[in-house]
């Protein structure tokens, strides 16, 4: 069962001290319960752990077990992935399963198992039970498998898509969600949970990463926080939830100038989506108007159909009628994530028909929009200067070769450095300089380099 949180901090604290080198500690806080405090100062770019799994599970379509429980799923119609219950009676012991002969799996070690226990909290509620009582009928309390199972769900980190793979890491699981948090992480090629600084994180500090990626992080505050409730069940009050929305900005209806920022969301859990209500009585940053109801109303239609749109290009790339039919929905979406997706995929089709001056546009405007929705470090920023560099380094090479000789293609190679430099140091912070991301943007950095010195030759 669950481990009371006043002894099982003292636990956690114990384990950074002897695991992490005293670098964290384990506090509490008001609404959160156990959290990760910094125990030093750190800098941007800092490493703050890195730390083998606690467990792995993955799907196992070819183990007899593992299609007994997915088929067990299917006639019970249970309410969660057949992965999760998966991961729970992976997470047995050969105690809990009946001992040597009954075990059809491989089980866990007691003394991880204690581990992944101070992860677990009490009132764990589901078709757990059911589970173990079909699929471990010696364990002693089938309730603690719902434990187990809400452990894995809240706690567990996806580390491969086919078959799909999760992993839970010990200290890395008090870690709390933040849309801006002072923390970011990944996974090494040994499968190491790498935590670095993401900004200055001063001792006392709580360490905090985000459950979302860093494209999601610059979506609406609606739509993260209703994809957090959705799979972490609970609602976000970070500072940016609780701030204007910076990723869903019009201009303003009356002077067309200034800028009207969504108001924030409520405290408790509201629209699955976007709705209208955040907009009603924004304020215009520069003539002060307030958005009517009715105004609200529209701005949600056009969004909606903007979201359609992008539903339909996960399918199909878009053809120049959505291309037309985008433009005109757009318009007054000054600063708006939903805009900033589709300007991704319209780039790609002006691309496609060789509208280079098009591209470039969209793609500097992606990058801008980064920049100005998310303040501080975004991988979500580096990959889009990536972007516009790319077409950069791409219409320098047209350049070199056409009309407009090698005299115009130097400054065009110069932009593009500047950008995958700006973009390498982003990455380089976040993920190492050793990491796929930041050796990726230096290969291309290398290449601009070569190109410059060819053209200057």
């Amino acid at each position: 069962m669950a481990v009371p949180q006043d002894d099982s901090a003292a636990a956690v604290t114990e384990y950074a001290r002897e695991h992490a080198e005293g670098r964290l500690r384990c506090g509490m806080a008001e609404g959160k319960g156990r959290v990760l405090l910094a125990a030093v100062p750190w800098e941007a770019g800092d490493v703050v752990l890195t730390e083998e799994p606690l467990h792995l599970v993955q799907e196992e379509p070819g183990k007899a077990a593992f299609q007994d429980l997915v088929a067990f799923c299917e006639a019970e119609e249970l309410d969660e992935n057949p992965v999760w219950y998966w991961a729970a009676l992976r997470s047995l012991t050969l105690e809990e399963l009946g001992g040597v002969g009954l075990a059809r799996w491989a089980p866990l070690g007691p003394e991880r198992q204690r581990r992944l226990r101070l992860l677990c909290s009490s009132g764990g509620k589901g078709h757990g039970c059911a589970v173990a009582r079909r699929f471990a009928p010696r364990l002693p309390d089938p309730r603690g498998l719902d434990e187990l199972v809400q452990a894995w769900i809240l706690n567990g980190f996806s580390f491969s898509d086919r078959p799909f793979g999760v992993a839970l890491f010990f200290l890395a699981s008090f870690c709390s969600h933040s849309c801006r948090p002072n923390a970011c992480w990944h996974l090494d090629a040994d499968g190491r949970f790498v935590l670095r600084a993401r900004r200055r994180i001063e001792a006392g500090e709580e360490v905090t990463i985000a459950y979302l990626d860093e494209r999601a992080l610059l979506d609406c505050a609606e739509l993260r926080r209703a994809g957090l409730f959705t799979s972490k069940a609970f609602w976000c009050a970070c500072e940016r939830c609780c701030l204007p929305d910076a990723c869903r900005g019009f201009s303003c209806p009356g002077c067309a100038v200034g800028l009207v920022l969504a108001r924030p969301a409520g405290p408790a859990p509201g629209a699955r989506g976007l709705s209208h209500q955040p907009l009603v009585g924004a304020t215009c940053g520069g003539c002060g108007r307030s958005v009517g109801p009715e105004e609200a109303q529209q701005l949600l239609c056009r969004e909606l159909c903007v979201q359609g749109l992008l539903a339909r290009w996960e399918d199909a790339p878009p053809t120049q009628e959505d291309a037309e039919q985008a433009a005109e929905l757009l318009q007054g979406f000054a600063q708006h994530s939903l805009a900033e997706r589709a300007w991704q995929q319209l780039a790609w089709l002006h691309g496609e028909r060789g509208r280079w001056g098009p591209q470039l546009e969209l793609l500097l405007a992606s990058s801008r929009f980064c920049a100005a929705a998310y303040p501080g470090m975004s991988g979500a920023h580096a990959w889009a200067l990536e972007a516009y560099a790319d077409g950069l380094a791409a219409a320098a090479q047209r350049g070199s070769g056409g009309a407009g000789g090698a005299g115009d293609v130097g400054p065009v190679l110069a932009q593009a450095a500047c950008a995958y430099e700006q973009a390498l140091e982003v990455l380089s912070a976040m993920f190492g300089g050793g990491f796929g991301y930041a050796g990726g943007v230096r290969t291309k950095l290398e290449y601009v380099g070569r190109l410059t010195d060819l053209v200057g030759a």
